[in-house]
């Protein structure tokens, strides 16, 4: 078996993941590394430099949250029942070692179902696919679709009210929040269609497993089915399938901040049904359709 053997997610931020994650983490017949969201391949193509001296000193928002990661893993792994030798050495090698892709592998498990659970993986172009698909040509995928409105609703209110200690979005500029909307890289992850089709142009058709948020919300037990199949692993009836995680702050979204977001983002929902049709972004198309028809007159 060559390890990892799927990833989660291809697809975005704020779909679920995490959900999963914690699922998945209590599976006998599955194993996964300790940080959540590894980003390897997302970092190889969007940062300029990914050697250990960014790691130690760069600004980006990845290397202070792997810093971080490192500094509050690397006390943990020291405790009254003794020292945690192998989380410990899991990541010093995952702080200090070359970020290669023989680095990449080792982070996890062999001989054991194991994965890369990823949302910015959204993001990686064609070339940078096919060096996924090079590596890991019989990896699993498995994609978690939202509906990008709300999506970027609740992405919005993680990044400008809940990471910035504030709880209203009146607090914030709008001008920040229309830039927050309209950032090109995630634009462009919301046009399902486009994204499904890179991926597809490496992998094949049953290497995918395309999920819904929404069925996540209504039937977390079907969901979870679905993935134990689609991965092989025995159905175990686990207690925390209809554990929310994650939960963002409650908050409505404003009519002009709306209306903003279904004018980015409806085009890419009628595509993505015309292209693949399906109960979930019918549902999409009806809950906006009267908004994006008055904006259009």
């Amino acid at each position: 078996m060559t390890n990892p053997s799927f990833f989660i997610n291809i697809g975005l931020p704020k779909t679920g993941t995490t959900w999963l994650y914690d699922l998945l983490n209590e599976h006998p017949e599955i194993k996964l590394p300790f940080d959540k969201e590894i980003r390897y391949f997302w970092a190889k193509e969007h940062l300029k430099s990914n050697q250990l001296t960014n790691y130690l000193l760069g600004n980006h928002w990845h290397f202070k949250e792997k810093r971080y990661l490192f500094l509050y893993n690397f006390l943990r792994s020291f405790s009254s029942r003794g020292i945690d030798i192998f989380r410990l050495k899991w990541y010093i090698r995952y702080f200090f070692a070359k970020k290669d892709n023989d680095w990449y592998l080792s982070l996890f498990p062999k001989n054991i179902t194991t994965g890369d659970i990823t949302p910015k993986y959204c993001e990686l172009s064609r070339t940078s696919i096919k060096k996924v698909h090079q590596l890991l040509p019989d990896a699993k995928l498995i994609l978690i679709l939202r509906d990008p409105v709300e999506r970027e609703w609740s992405r919005t209110k993680m990044n400008l009210l809940k990471k910035r200690n504030k709880s209203s979005i009146q607090e914030v500029d709008e001008k920040l929040v229309f830039r927050h909307f309209e950032d090109e890289e995630q634009l462009r992850s919301n046009d399902y269609t486009a994204l499904i089709n890179r991926w597809l142009s490496c992998f094949q058709r049953d290497q995918l497993l395309i999920l819904y948020f929404d069925e996540i919300r209504q039937r977390p037990r079907t969901v979870y089915q679905k993935v134990c199949d689609f991965l092989g692993l025995s159905f175990l009836e686990l207690p925390h399938v209809h554990k929310k995680s994650n939960e963002g702050l409650q908050q409505e979204i404003p009519k002009d901040y709306l209306e903003r977001l279904v004018a980015l983002n409806y085009p890419f929902i009628e595509k993505f049904h015309q292209h693949y049709p399906n109960e979930f972004n019918k549902q999409w198309l009806a809950r906006y359709q009267s908004v994006y028809r008055s904006l259009k007159n």
